[in-house]
């Protein structure tokens, strides 16, 4: 069975009275190793002003070194060079930044999310996509999982992995389904930034429900699809995002910043 790690690639500071965390994860195989999204990225972050220094400005990213996959994969006693694969939920900056720390990887995107990131949308940044990396999307399928869409992600992990369509924060917005002995992990990347979303609205959940969904009237159907994979499958599959540190297993509760009530 693969073995998966869940590694915070960065804190952002969306105004509230804790930080947003960046949820990646680590599959580790004896076939090879893999990541869930790769966070914001060092090398990223040296270059111009486009790549991830751009972003954290933009968006109130608390950058550090320490908290990029590079760093998390180092402590783990995994080099740069043995990252062979990254599964892409999406490609907005703060999941597709710390591409460039690893030398040779082949990207795994649904075709519709490779296909809107080339056509110059303003919400992602070309130039983070290093062309020495190969790219491999995942088009239509006919296989299903729990009577969803499941598009089968081909690195010859024991595992199996499926990219799930939760369209509507992008156009080509995936989940990662994992399986892991009798039960299942599916990261909904940014299908919700919080839980509350899935529930009433509440604080500033909102707010930030709204930043840059492509077609909301899908984001909200998507949203529907976790809930009731939640109420029919909650003993079968564990879900997690990438932004709200109740979903990271080491930060289930809030971190409040120091000056907060």
């Amino acid at each position: 069975m693969t073995t998966v790690y869940n590694i915070n690639c960065g804190n952002i500071n969306a105004h509230l009275p804790y930080d947003l965390v960046c949820h990646c994860l680590l599959l580790k195989d004896k076939n090879g190793i893999a990541l869930v999204d790769a966070g914001m990225g060092y090398v990223d972050a040296a270059g111009s002003e486009s790549g991830t220094r751009w972003f954290a400005n933009k968006y109130g990213r608390r950058f550090n070194r320490d908290e990029t996959a590079l760093a998390k994969l180092k402590k783990l006693g995994i080099r740069a060079k043995d990252v062979q694969h990254v599964i892409l939920t999406h490609m907005d900056p703060d999941h597709i930044g710390g591409l460039a720390d690893f030398p040779r990887l082949t990207l795994h995107v649904s075709s519709e999310e490779y296909a809107h990131f080339q056509t110059g949308n303003d919400r992602y940044l070309g130039d983070q996509l290093d062309p020495n990396h190969s790219v491999k999307t995942y088009a239509q399928s006919e296989e299903r999982w729990f009577g969803l869409e499941a598009r089968r992600i081909n690195v010859q992990f024991e595992s199996d992995i499926f990219l799930i369509p939760l369209f509507g924060h992008t156009m080509g917005h995936c989940g990662v389904a994992i399986s892991q002995d009798d039960k299942w992990l599916l990261h909904i990347g940014d299908a919700y930034y919080l839980k509350a979303e899935l529930e009433e609205l509440e604080g500033n959940s909102e707010s930030l429900a709204l930043i840059h969904p492509e077609d909301e009237e899908q984001r909200i159907r998507s949203l529907e699809v976790i809930r009731r994979l939640i109420k029919d499958y909650h003993d079968q599959i564990e879900i997690i995002s990438y932004h709200d540190p109740r979903d990271l297993p080491y930060t289930r509760q809030y971190v409040r910043h120091p000056d907060s009530n």
